[in-house]
């Protein structure tokens, strides 16, 4: 998946707008979308997804793939967030004084405990997942059509300290080393017969994990000789910025997008006044 989407942030049809600039889009959207109506959320959520699927030209299937995965958190803590439980003294007629008086629904009781959904949580849970539709959208747009290097040229511009860049391209570089390492090893164990039946499975996997710290650690250090072997002198320097130029059908639809979206904000928020 990691190299799927670092594939797709350099071959994107969004690829020549400046990262600034789209950054700078996601944040004012971002921003908006924490704080707006659940109408206005779900309405930043479809125009991002025009931009990140429709003009961008990202596979649909990755998108869904990454908005389930990210949205799966919420839905394990869904029962956490709507079911209540509350004491009563009669277990038979009380559920539906319960219902009635906690204007939800009664899932189950026991004695004097009684489980249930009230409709005030019903409301919370959607307003809450609307706003995680729309804070993806602005994540997704900036992860998929824009190259790490270049969110590393905005954030130096925006006066990130030294150390935090040189940190963020280790890690990055990290990531890679790990998963080339794991699927070696797992290739490895294939091919000598293992990955068979489900105890199997369970012991290749632990031996893998067990193995795949001290053999990255090994490829870190190659790393390290390598950038000592080329004049490292304890500071990464990041690759010149290419300029660029929004078009100016961008800056139009930017610009009147943004434009709508708040006047339907406010006309939410105060047009029934």
């Amino acid at each position: 998946m990691m190299k799927w989407i670092d594939t797709i942030s350099y071959s994107n049809k969004l690829r020549d707008l400046p990262a600034i600039w789209k950054c700078g889009l996601a944040a004012l959207l971002l921003l908006l979308a924490y704080l707006a109506h659940p109408l206005v959320q779900l309405a930043i959520f479809g125009w991002l997804m025009l931009w990140t699927v429709g003009y961008a030209k990202v596979p649909a299937r990755l998108y869904m793939a990454l908005l389930f995965s990210s949205c799966l958190l919420f839905i394990l803590s869904l029962p956490a967030l709507l079911i209540e439980y509350t004491s009563s003294s009669n277990s038979g007629s009380g559920a539906d004084s319960l219902a009635t008086e906690k204007a939800g629904w009664v899932l189950a009781s026991w004695e004097s405990i009684s489980l249930y959904v009230p409709e005030a949580s019903l409301g919370l849970a959607g307003h809450i997942f609307t706003r995680i539709l729309a804070c993806l959208a602005c994540m997704f747009f900036i992860t998929l059509t824009t190259p790490f290097p270049e969110l590393l040229q905005v954030l130096k511009r925006l006066k990130m300290p030294q150390i935090v860049l040189e940190l963020m391209i280790i890690m990055y570089r990290f990531i890679f080393l790990l998963l080339d390492t794991a699927e070696a090893m797992l290739i490895a164990q294939r091919a000598r017969g293992g990955q068979h039946g489900f105890k199997g499975k369970l012991r290749d996997t632990a031996a893998i994990a067990v193995r795949l710290f001290v053999k990255t650690m090994h490829r870190y250090k190659g790393l390290s000789n390598g950038l000592i072997a080329r004049g490292f002198t304890n500071e990464l320097r990041l690759a010149p910025a290419v300029k660029r130029t929004v078009r100016l059908r961008h800056w139009a639809e930017a610009g009147l997008g943004l434009t709508i979206l708040l006047a339907a904000e406010l006309w939410l928020r105060y047009g029934g006044e």
